[in-house]
């Protein structure tokens, strides 16, 4: 099927001969693009293999290989041999990340490095472990000999201790592996950023920043004088003096004058001179120092930098001996190979340039700068760049914005033989929503800040023709409200916040739009129908309110899906399992407080789930050893010296029967995931030599670790609304999206930080002044200035990528707060470095949205403001099931911990997560969800994938729930009752209830003949009989040979 490319598309398709960067927008089919030129490219005779085509993550390699393949497969024009011969290149492809291609050249050329050809990558975590270890020990050794440079360092930064200052070191540290020259760096530090000559330069810079902050000031007046004509002049004559100063020793002279008052100004004028005069008195204050005592408070800082800088290169030095020694090296030393081998060796420089035909580079806009000097040396005007620095929002991950940006402007000028390609069209949103992103951005965004010049360069065209309309309204909405956080809403103790408003705002209008059959588009359908919930989409900057929003929506009976990677260090099942290697380790050093303290770990756990009073009495009677416990220890413990890391996981999975016990705490999915990551672990220490005990170390450092360890894991689809970060959602797209959180202060702990390093200054740390304390220097002014414009640069660039994701509407939700610069055009750069919230970038702009704009009445509105939510039980299941199902009311009582009534499956297939082990136990937690939702009485099976339909049909035709109809159905049935004085507790997966009798079903996935179930059964039958007369009948069935069997 032909495509009808732009003539934009067609040139990013074709044009060849030369270097080219391709400016992609938003929704402007970049994807398409790039793949149609590599089909082009094999159209043409070239070889798929012959291409470097780089990617920044191995996911979006992976969808790159895959629809280059598809493309080539589906291709009419290719023959087939040629079609084979293509499809055949591609697993072999240089298809992939900077860093898998810089492990290939490492690899290949080894022997040049001095380093094997199976060079080992060392685990993140375990290079973490050795850099704490030898950071231990250089400072020990410092606090040893009493260095007065370090203890100067220590005693003027840190108090209780002195992690302070290890967190500069680390900082520093990661900064520099992005230095191809980080010796030379170290060794030249202190002369070339503590010479006179630098001071001068950083002086100098300064007093320019200087003069420009003038330049705001006299803008800020001209914007006085528009708003308050009459009393402008007489106002304005204080500062004419000021205004008029050429350097730094005459702006100080002139900042000495009274600061006229402001009575006669209307209100608008009084706020913009209270500004003013804050910007002056904070002039005041730092300019209280001559040029020279500026420059001498600069370089007494030398000695703070001298001493981070020897700590860190003695840590270079360290861990570089230890990687050699063990030849294990991460991802930067591996990229630091191979920038070594281009650089000096000519032949090998030449023989990879005349390889690769081309160079594509994808997502351009997250390049750093050791990347782009990589390609640069290996390119031959054949370089292919993509991507859209609108979009640049990895700063944090040393992305650096400024490479596209000089190559954007430098490839516009007429004397560059390299070309710009601008794909403008979106194809993805509706021209309302075009429309309005291009009114937001032309505001917002420019060359100085921001990166691009939006009305000039970057405007997007509406492209998708295929949108209809109907009844439904398209543009953008901002949902306002005024908040009195003392008081509002009725005066509640305590009172709704902020954040619980706006869920409440969200929750409304989507039940609303729902309601009143919101139309979207659907391109499958080829028109127009009611949105559905997965249709919307709320999106924020930060997941702190993640679960607020979750809790408010699901009480307002609206499904919610959290799109989020999950943390999984805090799971029971890795902290279980660790504590079990633990008293292992404390078995084999006959530890009695290693053993005492894991050991009630292990056995309150769900792998155990022994009585606290079994426990208590093993414990204080010195009973461990006879435990069933400490037998599955001693059973683990023979021949251990003999056994990898991984043959002990396998046998702690295997006698702790985990996979049979998983049922007890839910998340099946997750925790299999969980379990190949210890497996992972294990296995990348098993190819090191590394012992089980070094396994504990490992996984102490793990658990004990700030960072979050966080994996995407994959969850069953469902109609629900989306909540996600903006981060997230890049490459993503929604019919209506909400934007609520937008008076979230930005995150600016850098400037928070005593002592910061930055690419360009350097070690920045304050100085110490006799009497006055701590003062930032010139460089730590010129750093925030820098700060504040790169910062705030991405923070628009966020809001971009943030409103790009809609498809059909646009709804914010904000403050009600008017900060209208009052004219037109692009806001100044003084503002928009000044934002520090989101919102702010619409305030400014207040005027402009007065046909956008509604102020809800919270007092008097119908958003159904409740504190109930906070105790909400709810789930999503609860709320796409049917909602008049019955269900059983338990009263809570006030009691101990109850012991958990045994609920496991016992089935003996333990071991390595095997793909049928893992399909299988996923489709017994599928299984158990469409039995949760579906209604009995009107069974729906048209949701259910085919092999699903199949077994919960003969489920539904057993004889077991031939009386189905007349029955009630109580689905994961919670209980919980007293027994010889002790709490139990459990869940009943399918209770039936009937005018003569109960059935208790106990869904199990295959096996039903093992009799360690009729414990597990008869608890439940006891706990039935306790409350009712009626018979109970127990039966277990099996989803996988669709049978049953009644437990007497």
């Amino acid at each position: 099927m032909s495509v009808n490319w732009t003539k934009e598309q067609h040139d990013a398709i074709y044009h060849k001969g030369h270097n080219i960067l391709v400016s992609a927008g938003a929704g402007s089919g970049k994807t398409a693009v790039l793949t149609e030129r590599a089909l082009q490219y094999v159209l043409s005779g070239r070889d798929i293999d012959h291409m470097l085509i780089l990617t920044f993550t191995n996911a979006a390699a992976a969808q790159m290989k895959e629809k280059i393949r598809k493309k080539i497969k589906e291709c009419t024009e290719l023959d087939g041999e040629a079609k084979k011969k293509q499809l055949n290149k591609i697993d072999s492809s240089y298809i992939m990340t900077f860093d898998a291609y810089a492990l290939s050249l490492v690899k290949k050329y080894h022997y040049l490095l001095n380093v094997s050809k199976n060079v080992n990558i060392i685990e993140a975590n375990m290079l973490d472990i050795r850099f704490s270890e030898y950071l231990d020990e250089i400072m020990a050794e410092k606090y040893e000999n009493h260095e007065a440079r370090f203890e100067k360092l220590i005693g003027d930064f840190c108090s209780r201790d002195d992690r302070t200052v290890r967190k500069w070191v680390e900082t520093i540290y990661n900064k520099l592996l992005l230095r191809d020259d980080r010796e030379e760096y170290l060794n030249n530090y202190i002369e070339n950023y503590y010479s006179e000559a630098y001071a001068d330069s950083l002086f100098d810079r300064y007093s320019e920043s200087l003069i420009e902050e003038l330049k705001i000031l006299d803008d800020m007046f001209s914007q006085l004088s528009a708003l308050d004509t009459g009393n402008f002049d007489e106002y304005f004559r204080a500062f004419r003096p000021l205004l008029r100063a050429a350097s730094y020793e005459e702006i100080r002279s002139k900042l000495e004058f009274d600061i006229p008052t402001r009575k006669k100004f209307s209100e608008a004028a009084k706020n913009l001179s209270e500004r003013i005069k804050k910007k002056i008195i904070s002039l005041r204050d730092e300019l209280i120092y001559t040029e020279k005592e500026v420059k001498e408070n600069y370089l007494s800082t030398r000695d703070y930098a001298e001493e981070l800088i020897d700590i860190v290169g003695k840590l270079y030095e360290r861990l570089d001996e230890y990687k050699n020694s063990n030849d294990l090296y991460d991802y930067s030393d591996i990229f630091a190979m191979a920038l070594k081998i281009v650089k000096e060796h000519e032949d090998i420089r030449k023989q990879i340039s005349e390889y690769f035909f081309e160079i594509m580079i994808d997502e351009y806009q997250d390049t750093n700068d050791l990347q782009d000097y990589f390609i640069s040396l290996i390119a031959h005007d054949n370089v292919y760049m993509v991507g859209d620095i609108k979009q640049s929002i990895y700063r944090f991950r040393n992305a650096n914005p400024d490479i596209f940006q000089q190559k954007y402007a430098e490839y516009k000028t007429e004397a560059s033989s390299n070309e710009v390609i601008d794909l403008l069209q979106n194809f993805r949103s509706r021209t309302e929503v075009v429309d309005s992103i291009n009114k937001v951005f032309g505001r917002l965004m420019d060359n100085e800040v921001g990166g691009a010049d939006y009305r000039k360069e970057h405007e997007m065209r509406f492209g998708q023709k295929e949108y209809v309309n109907g009844k439904s309204d398209y543009d953008m909405e901002i949902l306002t409200y005024a908040y009195d956080r003392k008081s509002y809403p009725f005066n509640t103790d305590p009172a709704f916040n902020k954040d619980e408003v706006e869920a409440f705002i969200v929750a409304q209008d989507i039940k609303k739009k729902i309601a009143n059959g919101f139309e979207v588009y659907d391109f499958d359908l080829k028109k127009l129908r009611p949105a559905t919930y997965s249709d919307f989409c709320i999106l924020m900057s930060k997941s702190k309110n993640f679960d607020l929003f979750k809790k408010i929506l699901t009480h307002n009976r609206i499904p919610v899906r959290i799109e989020q990677d999950e943390e999984i260090k805090g799971s029971d099942l890795l902290t279980v399992i660790k504590n079990i290697f633990r008293l292992l380790d404390g078995y084999q050093k006959q530890d009695k407080d290693v053993i005492r303290y894991n050991f009630i770990s292990v056995a309150r756990s769900f792998l155990m789930e022994m009585p606290d009073s079994e426990i208590y009495d093993v414990v204080t009677n010195g009973r461990i050893d006879s435990t069933d416990l400490m037998k599955k220890i001693m059973l683990i413990s023979e021949n251990i010296e003999g056994k990898t890391i991984t043959d002990l996981l396998d046998e702690i999975i295997d006698r702790f029967e985990v996979y049979d016990r998983m049922a007890r705490i839910g998340e099946l999915n997750d925790n299999l995931v969980r379990v190949n990551y210890l497996y992972q672990w294990a296995h990348n220490l098993n190819t090191l030599d590394y012992s089980y005990m070094e396994f504990v170390e490992y996984l102490d450092h793990i658990f004990d670790d700030e960072r979050k360890l966080q994996v995407g894991l994959n969850k069953p689809d469902i109609d629900a609304v989306k909540i996600l970060t903006i981060h997230k959602s890049k490459g993503l797209q929604y019919h209506i999206c909400y934007f609520p959180q937008l008076d979230s202060r930005f995150n600016d702990d850098d400037l928070n930080k005593a002592v910061v390093y930055d690419p360009e200054f350097g070690i920045i740390s304050p100085c110490f002044i006799t009497d006055r304390g701590s003062m930032d220097t010139i460089a730590r002014k010129l750093y925030k200035a820098k700060y504040y414009s790169e910062n705030r640069s991405e923070q628009i660039r966020l809001f971009y990528v943030a409103l790009t994701r809609t498809m059909e509407k646009i709804i914010l939700v904000m403050l009600d707060k008017d900060n209208d610069y009052g004219e037109e055009g692009i806001l100044p750069a003084y503002i928009r470095t000044s934002f520090s919230k989101m919102a702010d970038m619409i305030s400014y702009q207040y005027a402009d949205y007065a046909k956008n704009r509604s102020c809800i009445d919270l007092e008097n509105s119908d958003l159904g403001f409740t504190k109930e939510y906070r105790s909400n039980s709810l789930n999503d299941l609860d709320v796409l099931a049917d909602k008049n199902r019955e269900k059983i009311e338990l009263v809570p009582y006030e009691i101990p911990e109850p012991e958990v009534v045994m609920r496991s499956h016992y089935s003996k297939s333990t071991g390595l997560i095997t793909p049928e082990l893992k399909n299988t136990m996923e489709f017994g937690t599928e299984m158990h969800y469409y039995l949760e939702t579906l209604d009995f009485r009107n069974p729906d099976y048209s949701q259910m994938n085919r092999k699903a339909a199949d077994r919960v049909r003969k489920f539904m035709e057993s004889d077991l729930m031939k009386n189905a109809a007349q029955g009630k159905a109580y689905k994961e049935y919670e209980f919980i009752y007293m027994e010889n004085g002790e709490m139990k507790h459990g869940f009943i997966d399918l209770l039936m209830e009937y005018d003569d009798h109960f059935d208790i079903i106990d869904y199990k996935l295959k096996h039903i003949d093992d009799d360690n179930y009729f414990l597990q059964l008869s608890g439940y039958r006891t706990y039935l009989q306790s409350i009712s007369e009626k018979p109970v009948k127990c039966y277990l069935y099996s989803l996988i040979e669709a049978r049953f069997r009644e437990v007497e």
